[in-house]
């Protein structure tokens, strides 16, 4: 590396790092899978059909299916300097999942369009069926 002031020192860094670590003690805590919070069930129980509900959760999975892993990174200094370090180091994992994980939500939000034209035309069926029992 140069010397400009442009340039990452990567080992710096992560010194830093390892450094603020142990000042706030993080190294003594044992971390553990159990300390991360799993999210608790989206539905839970009996879900009915709910035609606003499921129009409205449509539009929301339509308009938010592609998630952008390369989000702009916002400030300066030595935070946004590592910020950048990481992405670039991780960008060769992180691009594939999240490329796999669009295409998937896609896939889903394509179902869900499916799945809604057919509801429509179970609700006509039904109703035509109604209008001849009806008329007999």
């Amino acid at each position: 590396m140069g010397t400009e002031n442009n340039d990452i020192n990567v080992e710096e860094i992560m010194e830093q790092i390892r450094e603020n670590i142990k000042e706030r003690g993080y190294d003594k805590i044992p971390l553990s899978f159990e300390d991360i919070k799993i999210s608790d069930p989206v539905i839970k129980g009996d879900a009915k059909y709910d035609p606003n509900s499921f129009n409205k959760e449509m539009t929301y999975l339509n308009n938010n299916w592609n998630n952008d892993w390369n989000i702009p990174i916002s400030g300066g200094g030595m935070r946004a300097k590592l910020k950048k370090v990481v992405r670039k180091v991780t960008r060769f994992i992180v691009a594939p999942i999240v490329s796999f994980q669009n295409e998937y939500n896609a896939s889903n939000v394509r179902l869900m369009k499916q799945m809604e034209c057919r509801i429509e035309e179970l609700e006509k069926q039904v109703a035509e069926l109604q209008s001849e029992k009806e008329a007999k």
